[in-house]
C-alpha cells in the first residue's frame, strides 16, 4: 500500500471483520447496522492517537452516523462514496447475497428492493463510479484529496 511505503501507519477496518473481532453477530436490520457503524467510529477514535490514517471500508447507509463521524474526525475524514450499478453488484457478488436475495432467502439486503434504504451521499469528498473506474485511479483520486486537506 502507498501509505505504507512512504513510512506512513495504517489501520484497516473491515465491516465484517469489526463483526467478527467483537464476537457479536449483529444483524442486518436499521438498528443492527446502525450499531455496528457506531462500533466502527467508537474503535475508529479510541486508536486514533496509534497511527497516522485509518481506512475504513464498511457500508454506512445511514446518514446519521457518517454525520457522526464527520463530527468526531473533522477535517480527518473524508467520505468516499462507493457508487455502482446494481447490474455490476449483482455480477460481482463475492458474498452470494444478491443471489439470495433474488431467490428471496434474505429480504434485508441494504439498497436493494424491499431492504433498508441506502441513504445517498449529499457532500461526499470523493465519488467513485466503481463500475466504470480502475481501483488504481481511485486510489489515486482519494490520495490526492488526503494531501489536499493535509491529512498527510
Amino acid at each position: 500500500m502507498r501509505l505504507r511505503a512512504e513510512g506512513r501507519t495504517v489501520l484497516t477496518f473491515d465491516g465484517d471483520q469489526v463483526r467478527k473481532a467483537r464476537g457479536i453477530e449483529t444483524d442486518f436490520s436499521r438498528a443492527g447496522i446502525l450499531k455496528n457503524n457506531y462500533e466502527v467510529i467508537r474503535q475508529c477514535e479510541s486508536m486514533r492517537d496509534l497511527c497516522d490514517h485509518a481506512i475504513v471500508s464498511l457500508i454506512s447507509p445511514f446518514s446519521e452516523t457518517r454525520e457522526e463521524a464527520r463530527k468526531v474526525f473533522g477535517e480527518e475524514y473524508i467520505e468516499v462514496y462507493m457508487r455502482c450499478a446494481v447490474e455490476a453488484l449483482i455480477g460481482r457478488d463475492p458474498k452470494g447475497l444478491y443471489r439470495k436475495a433474488i431467490a428471496g432467502e434474505i429480504d434485508n439486503l441494504i439498497g436493494f428492493r424491499e431492504g433498508p434504504a441506502y441513504d445517498i451521499p449529499k457532500s461526499p469528498e470523493i465519488v467513485v463510479d466503481s463500475d466504470q473506474e480502475a481501483v488504481e485511479g481511485a486510489v489515486e483520486r482519494i490520495i490526492e484529496m488526503v494531501y489536499r486537506r493535509g491529512v498527510l
